[in-house]
């Protein structure tokens, strides 16, 4: 499965939950599935690779524990890629 394969994003149930996507896949800072996660370093938070480079050209501070950083270094959170890759690949197979 490629990332632009994923299914449609996850939509608002009517009681208010994300249908069909684990909380653990969705980026703190954008509430939405990663395609490309990445581990800061220093604090072990994963997040969307786009949207913590674009934090951290502003900020100097974890966007989730607000722990000034010391060390902006990512890499690449490989396991969770894949989990993500095989949830959508499930979904993809289970809807009409």
């Amino acid at each position: 499965v490629v990332v632009s394969d994923f299914p449609p994003p996850p939509t608002m149930s009517e009681d208010g939950s994300l249908d069909d996507w684990p909380s653990s896949f969705m980026c703190p800072i954008t509430l939405e599935v990663m395609k490309d996660p990445v581990i800061l370093r220093q604090t072990g938070h994963t997040f969307e690779r786009s949207e913590l480079e674009l934090h951290l050209q502003r900020h100097q501070r974890c966007p989730l524990s607000n722990i000034e950083l010391t060390d902006t270094t990512v890499v690449p959170n490989h396991a969770l890629r894949q989990a993500i890759q095989d949830h959508a690949a499930l979904l993809t197979r289970l809807r009409p």
